[in-house]
């Protein structure tokens, strides 16, 4: 058995799966997003403008009232794309807009902090 040689070639696919990921900054970009599920619109999602070298930011995610929190036991999974039509400058504009064309939704509010030199 060449447990060494093994090890290396299970590095190897981690090292560049790493070297890839590291510039990366963000879970998402500033903007708004459309969120779908089987073709249906189900959610909204808004990050508001921050500074590149912010360490913390927020996104606001509105979840309709038809949207299934996706799982491997249920099968459901979801898309995101951009919403290129949107206009929404503001955490309060987006959520009036949001809340007035789909009530009864709920609003997820998450929170992340990048962990990379200079944070």
């Amino acid at each position: 058995m060449h447990f060494p040689r093994m090890l290396k070639a299970a590095a190897l696919p981690l090292l560049l799966l790493l070297t890839v990921a590291l510039p990366t900054f963000a879970q998402l970009d500033v903007g708004s997003y459309q969120l779908e599920q089987d073709g249906i619109t189900v959610g909204q999602i808004f990050v508001p403008e921050r500074d590149p070298e912010d360490c913390t930011y927020r996104e606001y995610w509105y979840l309709h009232e038809g949207y299934v929190y996706p799982s491997r036991s249920n099968g459901v999974g979801f898309t995101l794309e951009a919403d290129a039509e949107a206009t929404t400058q503001s955490v309060e504009e987006f959520l009036a807009e949001v809340e007035a064309k789909n009530p009864g939704g709920r609003l997820v509010i998450v929170d992340s902090t990048e962990i990379r030199q200079g944070c």
